[in-house]
């Protein structure tokens, strides 16, 4: 029975009832048998992190050095790739500028930040993305996903679910990489007209300078489809919490210290996961975070000057669908640590609301709702930032701010220029 909203559970269950709370039992708090794992429900993300020559987070030690030296080769060949077309590109950033002809110096400087941002952001992700897979080799991520899933509390049907997040990661990347390829075609080679006014050099590698932005999407869709895991982790723990009440014939489950032992383990090890997802992908965060705001203050100047000077044309379309694109992914970014601090805090509010009849049992779920409480996950890219929703509102100010200080920019350069 329930009494002001909060659930009783009972503890000492009638002999008449010791089959059904069995039943129960096995079905609130198992060890489940299961065929499948984590190494499973990854694959559809750890692929596209091979194919690009990023070591994935594998729990299959034999696996994992087996494929080590395989993609050693290809890491080389994409990471020198990234550094030689982004050093190329900075090096024709005067020539850049010449090509598109723009009617302020507002406009040029807007221009060449933008090139370097993009520069930035593509070399220190790829390299950070390296960094973790080589030097760090998601060791303590996979520890943790291994004693995760020796706890036996997640069963096949958990697995698929899990699997279904990396493969819609999965289906992003080749959204991603399909939308880049058409820009590149539409953009650089048709409507610029590279392919009959330009060197080859130039061509050749305007084009591949492309490839290195799949880097910074690949880090991101891998964060995000780590922390829904995370979420999920969570949420499935709520449910089970969540069953842990009387049914209708008055079959009481049989809550227990290894029940609450049982919940206590699983929720520090998500929780720790969760810390270590933010300590293998902080500086991505906080370099994304950086130049989405550089971006988001660049392509609305850009946009804005496009406008009032009427010059709309299909590459400027182009700009604005990669705009609202990138708004979208980078919002979508920044909720997914929302979600988990929500999901985890949901636990908790599950777990205050379940009382046992028993004073020693009801004094360890309070301690343990305590416990919880102060250890609530975070995403802070190395202690500097909360990556949140609240984080929204705070970039679109600054951007609306620094917009405004280069309009002004552009104001008194058009009156210099009719002066």
């Amino acid at each position: 029975m329930v009494k002001n909203g909060r659930i009783t559970v009972m503890v000492r269950p009638s002999k008449s009832s010791s089959s059904n709370n069995n039943i129960r039992r096995q079905r609130i708090h198992p060890t489940r048998p299961t065929s499948l794992y984590f190494d499973w429900s990854l694959k559809p993300m750890t692929i596209w992190l091979q194919l690009f020559g990023i070591q994935p987070p594998i729990i299959n030690k034999d696996e994992k050095n087996h494929r080590f030296m395989l993609l050693i080769p290809v890491t080389i060949i994409f990471y020198l790739l990234t550094v030689g077309c982004n050093a190329f590109v900075m090096s024709q950033t005067k020539w850049i500028v010449e090509t598109r002809k723009y009617t302020s110096i507002t406009q040029d400087w807007n221009s060449i930040i933008n090139q370097v941002n993009y520069c930035f952001l593509t070399t220190t992700t790829h390299s950070a993305l390296v960094f973790a897979s080589y030097f760090m080799s998601w060791n303590r991520l996979t520890d943790l996903l291994q004693r995760l899933e020796q706890c036996g509390q997640f069963d096949n049907s958990h697995y698929k679910k899990f699997r279904r997040i990396f493969q819609i990661g999965s289906c992003f990347v080749s959204i991603e990489i399909a939308i880049q390829l058409v820009e590149t075609l539409i953009d650089r080679l048709w409507i610029s007209g590279v392919v009959t006014s330009l060197p080859t050099p130039h061509v050749v590698f305007s084009a591949l300078n492309v490839v290195s932005l799949i880097f910074p999407y690949l880090g991101s869709i891998l964060f995000c489809s780590l922390g829904w895991m995370a979420s999920v982790m969570f949420q499935i723990m709520a449910e089970e919490i969540d069953s842990a009440k009387l049914d209708s014939n008055d079959c009481c489950l049989m809550v227990t210290t290894s029940f609450i032992d049982g919940w206590r383990r699983r929720y520090f090890l998500i929780v720790e996961f969760v810390d270590e997802i933010n300590r293998h992908f902080g500086f991505i965060l906080l370099v994304i975070t950086a130049s989405e705001f550089v971006r988001m203050t660049n392509s609305s100047f850009h946009l804005l000057t496009e406008f009032l000077g009427q010059h709309w044309t299909f590459s400027t379309i182009l700009v604005a669908v990669d705009y609202i694109k990138q708004t979208i992914g980078f919002c979508f970014l920044v909720y997914v640590p929302s979600r988990i601090y929500r999901e985890a805090n949901d636990v908790i509010r599950k777990l205050r609301v379940t009382e046992a009849n028993d004073f020693s049992l009801q004094n360890q779920m309070r301690f343990l709702a305590e416990e919880m409480i102060h250890s609530l996950p975070s995403i802070t890219p190395m202690g500097m930032i909360h990556v949140n929703l609240q984080l929204i509102p705070t970039l679109m100010g600054t951007t609306l701010t620094y917009l405004i200080i280069l309009c002004q920019f552009q104001s008194l350069e058009t009156i210099d220029n009719k002066t």
